[in-house]
């Protein structure tokens, strides 16, 4: 259920991702900052569901591995693509053994595999000492649905330090 949970399909990628942060910062204490674009649109669908595992592999990984105590997420659409970008700021890694399938991890292969399936672009920036930045761009499909503007207004969900954070 975690893997990919119902909640895509019933408020959408952007909502989803809220939950999922404010459930990682309430247990972790990391702090996640998550930008956007989407104003009223709402990302559903295959690429919804790539962007989300890409969310928990990279926020896993900075929470296991890199002591990280911020990450910085950002999800930009754009005229033909959706643009997302997940940077943290822990000790990094030699980014060269993530191109190389035995020298990452399967969830690296899946994500790139799952992206290159929807023809898309998945890139890894890191050196050691200086945190990793994970970019993901997807061609723009029939994902995108345009939510009146009342929808999900007075929906909120806590972060770990207590803030209410909108889902829009």
């Amino acid at each position: 259920m975690d893997v990919r949970p119902p909640e895509l399909d019933l408020i959408g990628l952007r909502a989803a991702l809220r939950q999922y942060f404010a459930k990682i910062a309430q247990a972790t204490g990391i702090r996640i900052d998550f930008s956007h674009n989407l104003g009223k649109r709402c990302l559903q669908g295959p690429s919804a569901t790539i962007l989300f595992r890409v969310a928990q592999e990279a926020v896993t990984n900075a929470v296991k591995h890199s002591q990280a105590k911020t990450v910085k997420v950002s999800l930009t659409v754009g005229k033909d693509e959706l643009r997302f970008v997940i940077r943290d700021y822990g000790k990094g890694f030699n980014a060269e053994l993530s191109k190389k399938a035995n020298g990452a991890g399967m969830g690296i292969i899946s994500l790139r595999e799952m992206v290159s399936a929807a023809s898309g672009l998945f890139t890894i920036d890191s050196k050691p000492g200086k945190g990793a930045r994970i970019l993901v761009r997807l061609p723009i499909g029939n994902d995108m649905v345009v939510f009146p503007e009342t929808a999900n207004a007075k929906q909120v969900v806590r972060s770990g330090r207590g803030a209410r954070l909108p889902l829009q």
